[in-house]
């Protein structure tokens, strides 16, 4: 007995500052990632490998040889040439959206299989869940898909694929805020850009931001449409019929204007981009050209700059290639657009975005002056290594903060500003873009891009 408690006095933590110190590091750390709000909106990106992409490992298929009486088959198999083959991922693959992603209000789908038999086994476990659109990779079996939770924030107006390559596409949605709250969009690219395949590493990288800033352009292009549709339809310039008149207005419910509509327009690129953050296709999108925000460079920034310990965040493996390499590849980025935008994000001019607090303010997930931020990006586990994964890719969840537009200042104004604790920071954030301190934390250092390597 006497033994037991001397073992137990020798590992018994120690109490003292270090406690302190180690509460007060897990307090800090709580607060960079808050539980989520009621004006949240959560969206995932996931590659599901379609089945007609999985080749199928030997062990399964000189499994299958030896039970089934048929002839040999051959070594580079698809998974998707047989129902026994595919059946059982599928059904697991609908099984884990439908309990682990369920809280999300958008699902991206990459590699979504037009396979009758997959969608309605795929359907059958979420149906009563998503909604779902789908676009069709030209002269493939595969492309993209789009899922929206039938009791989220959002419902889907419109899906449409745009060209980015000759077999490659993104698919643009149309969302807007359910209910009778607001007209609030949101309008998302499910993008899925080139595997670097190529001989030649910088043509590779230059294909896929091209495809991406297609997919950009053509997602500009759609709000640039519906606004003009909106403010048209608002003035009584653009006649249209009544029953389509009366389902916008059913959507659009009572809430705002066009000016207010395009103030909180929120528009996201998502997808498995073949490419980590330091990439060119990723960073074309953070340039003055785009002003998008990483989610996951915002989460790590914030963090940072809250002063949680741990340094920077690195989401770490969400892909192992066929090649089995570990990499990090999925990602999620947003901007707004209208008169509220926090400067750089959504069509500022080049000369002036990337300075002063504005840029500061970016960089740690303000989207907005009426608080729409990204609250936090995380991956969701999911085993890459062996025959009985779900996918090679892990999903990606960023949260964003989206108050209602009702919600008002202190002016009265209408529109909902940024937090106090940040605003009487900004101040001194000029100089810290410059290179300077804020608050006594450094901000010269606040791009922590995730390292293209990692380990799970």
């Amino acid at each position: 007995m006497r033994a037991t408690k001397i073992s137990q006095r020798q590992h018994r933590r120690p109490s003292g500052p270090a406690d302190r110190r180690w509460l007060l590091s897990l307090l800090l750390a709580a607060a960079a990632f808050p539980p989520e709000s009621a004006e949240a909106l959560q969206v995932t990106t996931f590659n599901v490998l379609a089945a007609v992409h999985r080749s199928m490992p030997q062990s399964s298929v000189a499994a299958f040889d030896a039970a089934v009486d048929t002839e040999a088959v051959p070594p580079r198999a698809r998974e998707s040439e047989r129902r026994e083959w595919w059946g059982p991922r599928a059904e697991g693959l609908a099984r884990y959206v439908a309990d682990e992603l369920a809280a999300s209000d958008v699902v991206l789908l990459q590699e979504w299989w037009f396979s009758p038999e997959f969608e309605e086994l795929f359907d059958r476990h979420t149906a009563h869940i998503f909604d779902r659109a789908a676009e069709r990779r030209p002269s493939r079996e595969d492309g993209m898909a789009v899922l929206i939770n039938k009791r989220g924030k959002l419902e889907l107006l419109e899906s449409s694929p745009v060209l980015t390559g000759p077999q490659r596409i993104a698919q643009i949605a149309q969302c807007q805020e359910r209910g009778s709250g607001g007209r609030r969009r949101v309008t998302i690219a499910n993008a899925h850009l080139s595997f670097p395949g190529g001989a030649d590493p910088v043509a590779n990288v230059r294909k896929q931001a091209m495809e991406v800033q297609l997919a950009a352009r053509a997602l500009d292009k759609v709000v640039a449409t519906a606004a003009a549709a909106d403010a048209a339809e608002e003035e009584g310039v653009v006649p249209i019929p009544d029953g389509l008149l009366e389902e916008r207005r059913r959507r659009s419910g009572s809430g705002g204007g066009p000016d207010e509509q395009a103030s909180s327009h929120l528009q996201i690129i998502g997808g498995d981009f073949n490419s980590n953050s330091l990439s060119l296709p990723a960073l074309k999108l953070e340039s003055p050209r785009w002003g998008y925000v990483n989610s996951a460079t915002a989460t790590a920034a914030l963090t940072m700059a809250s002063g949680s310990i741990g340094g920077r965040i690195n989401l770490g493996v969400t892909h192992r290639t066929h090649r089995g390499e570990d990499v990090s590849v999925d990602h999620i980025f947003a901007r707004t657009a209208g008169r509220d935008d926090i400067a750089g994000s959504g069509g500022e001019e080049p000369a002036a975005a990337g300075k002063g607090s504005a840029a500061a303010l970016r960089g740690l997930g303000y989207l907005d002056g009426a608080g729409t931020r990204i609250s936090f990006c995380r991956k969701r586990r999911l085993h890459l290594k062996g025959d009985g994964i779900l996918s090679d890719h892990r999903p990606v969840t960023t949260v964003f903060e989206w108050p209602p537009l009702s919600l008002t200042s202190e002016g009265g104004d209408g529109v909902r500003r940024l937090e106090p604790w940040i605003m009487s920071s900004a101040s001194n954030l000029d100089d810290a873009a410059e290179g300077g301190v804020a608050g006594g934390v450094e901000l010269a250092a606040l791009h922590p891009l995730q390292s293209p390597w990692d380990t799970p």
